[in-house]
């Protein structure tokens, strides 16, 4: 007889409840476990299929698809979650899958699809019984807990600072409001955000981007910070904003910068920004100048 039926103790890493018989985990554990799986069968195949269809043009044939369109950085974080291993060494949630699959004697292959294996390995009678489901359902639960937060978000809850500072890297960093540091997804190096912060600032300040101030709203609400149209107005009515120019339809035009310093105080950093809305970096990396209310540059 195991000694897990002679104990009767939960194997989930530091947790002593008892189990039921010839169960490997206790009831708590065993809950949050059904809970995962049941997740990941009902979102595993919009995350596979569609969210990661529109980050990389994967095409639907099995495979991960081509880095051809550039996705947000939440989509390149569900892509890690989904297919890569963590700074911690954690495998991502394909790999676990298979590797879980094959301890359980389950005859699986990748053409199958990641929501297909999930529900397998949930219907599998010898799934609570496995000596290794104990280890595969913590690495499960912090890779699910992972994936509901980047739904969840909905790639408004990411602090985005552009692109990465390392030489010949076009990975865009983005991190949750109060990391410390981030970690690049392609080069995988790592920024203090303060830096990342004052970096970004830097390159609003010294950017040539002027806009309409329905435009500037817009622009300054991608880098999150909300600003009131009654709010600019009053700027340019007290000569805080200074008009530099005008649209072709004859529109005054004001510099980014000198809204942003307004909106933030001397280079204080933006709290938030929108992953989705990620056309102003487009702008400044690409020296576009005057935005109209449609947000095309000249």
């Amino acid at each position: 007889m195991d000694s897990f039926t002679q104990n009767h103790l939960c194997e989930y890493r530091i947790c002593y409840r008892d189990t039921q018989p010839d169960h490997r985990m206790c009831p708590v554990h065993e809950r949050n476990l059904d809970d995962d799986l049941t997740w990941l069968e009902a979102n595993l195949l919009d995350l596979t299929e569609y969210r990661i269809n529109r980050a990389y043009g994967k095409t639907g044939d099995g495979g991960h698809g081509s880095t051809g369109a550039a996705p947000t950085p939440v989509r390149e974080a569900i892509f890690t979650a989904l297919y890569e291993s963590d700074d911690m060494g954690r495998p991502g949630i394909e790999p676990l899958l298979f590797e879980w699959a094959r301890a359980l004697a389950l005859n699986v292959t990748v053409t199958d699809g990641l929501p297909h294996i999930a529900h397998r390995l949930h219907d599998s009678p010898r799934l609570l019984e496995s000596e290794g489901t104990p280890v595969y359902a913590e690495l499960l639960h912090h890779d699910a807990n992972t994936l509901r937060r980047l739904v969840e978000s909905d790639d408004h809850d990411m602090i985005v600072y552009g692109q990465c500072p390392a030489p010949k890297c076009d990975g865009q960093l983005a991190g949750q409001h109060d990391a410390i540091e981030v970690r690049c997804p392609k080069c995988r190096s790592v920024w203090s955000v303060k830096f990342l912060q004052a970096e970004r600032a830097n390159r609003i300040f010294h950017s040539d981007i002027v806009g309409t101030q329905t435009s500037l709203l817009k622009l300054l609400a991608q880098c999150g910070i909300a600003v009131k149209p009654a709010t600019m107005r009053s700027w340019v009515k007290r000569g805080k904003l200074h008009q530099c120019g005008e649209t072709d339809s004859s529109k005054p035009v004001y510099r980014l910068a000198e809204a942003y310093n307004l909106a933030t105080g001397s280079m204080r950093a933006p709290d938030k920004t929108d992953p989705d809305a990620g056309d102003i970096w487009k702008l400044i990396d690409n020296k576009q100048t005057i935005i109209t209310e449609e947000g095309q540059g000249k």
